[in-house]
């Protein structure tokens, strides 16, 4: 005699196989209690791909439940990229995206899917990192993807240190014998480099001029005016106008705020902008109130700024050195931060 699981299954699976959409809606919404079987799963791919969009919204919804797909799987969704039906190619890179997993696939697979549709194109500047397109250099891989790790590339580096790090990878590449076409790439992303180095010395003499009047404290006193009549609108406009010495203020006089203050300015610091990573870095190491809240809001910042940003020595060194004094979940929570962001600023 069947359990009743198992009658429940072989219900979902028939609902699945009706031409009534809501019925297979059903049946993808009811799957996502039997994740860990694989006949489940590959039902829940071909909903994915139903031509009704409900059907589809609730197979990707159920299969982001997964703790981490395979590469069966991933492979399978990002096929999903290149689907002529919209809502099959949105649901694709909505699960491509959220999954947080390490990628299943190489990074040249992970490329062959991506360079094929505009999606995918913005999938791989979202999930690779410059350190991952640098190592998929040393593969050697097929020109397709080396063109299109060079634009990635020329599109990711955003530091000194990182310019550097490019440059001399890409003279180790050059070193093998180049094809007419890999040459030409070649000479575009030197191109592209040359002119940020020649952009940056030039803002770094700039910078070196202005010093000075950009430690002036200008927004601070209207920011704490915000604060205390709990304008929040006001306070997000001036915190993203924040001097260097705006934030040294706003850095040194945190602690001597009421509780009430100190969660508004960590819920503003919590949707950016990066900056605010210092305030937020002392918050997780000294003040266990808040130290949930703050771990929660560099997380945010990691996720929200992509490539704009990256930990600084100091910053990775405090959130490395508080991981054994962290709940499991904090402790997930920064692992994953640094994962992300290692610090190279």
């Amino acid at each position: 005699m069947k359990t009743r699981t198992e009658l429940e299954r072989e219900k979902l699976f028939q609902w699945a196989k009706l031409n009534d959409p809501g019925a297979r809606a059903e049946a993808a919404h009811g799957f996502r209690k039997y994740l860990e079987d694989e006949l489940t799963v590959d039902a829940l791919l071909k909903l994915l791909i139903d031509g009704n969009r409900e059907v589809s919204m609730e197979a990707k919804n159920s299969l982001l439940l997964m703790p981490a797909p395979n590469a069966v799987v991933w492979r399978r969704v990002a096929e999903g990229l290149t689907s002529p039906v919209e809502h099959v190619e949105e649901h694709s890179y909505l699960l491509l995206e959220n999954w947080r997993e390490p990628l299943p696939v190489p990074v040249e697979e992970f490329l062959r899917f991506a360079r094929r549709s505009d999606r995918g194109r913005t999938l791989a500047k979202y999930k690779l990192s410059l350190s991952d397109l640098l190592e998929a250099m040393t593969e050697r891989p097929a020109f397709e993807a080396v063109e299109f790790i060079f634009e990635l590339i020329g599109e990711s580096v955003t530091t000194a240190q990182e310019l550097t790090a490019v440059e001399e990878r890409l003279q180790e590449f050059s070193k093998e014998p180049l094809k007419e076409n890999e040459t030409q790439v070649v000479r575009k992303l030197s191109a592209r480099l040359h002119d940020l180095r020649k952009k940056w010395d030039r803002q770094g003499r700039a910078n070196r001029k202005v010093y000075k009047s950009a430690a002036a404290v200008e927004y601070y006193e209207e920011f704490y005016r915000n604060l205390l009549d709990d304008d929040y609108d006001s306070m997000a406009d001036y915190i993203y106008m924040f001097s260097v010495g705006d934030w040294a203020i706003l850095y040194a006089n945190f602690d001597a705020l009421p509780d009430d203050l100190q969660d508004s300015v960590l819920s503003l610091m919590a949707n950016g902008p990066a900056r605010s990573l210092p305030i937020l870095c002392r918050i997780l190491q000294y003040n266990p109130r808040l130290r949930h809240e703050a771990a929660i809001a560099i997380e945010q910042i990691a996720r929200s700024f992509g490539n704009e940003i990256a930990l600084t020595r100091a910053e990775l060194d405090i959130i490395q050195s508080e991981l054994g004094k962290l709940s499991p979940e904090l402790n997930e929570i920064m692992t994953r931060v640094i994962e992300w962001k290692p610090g190279r600023r």
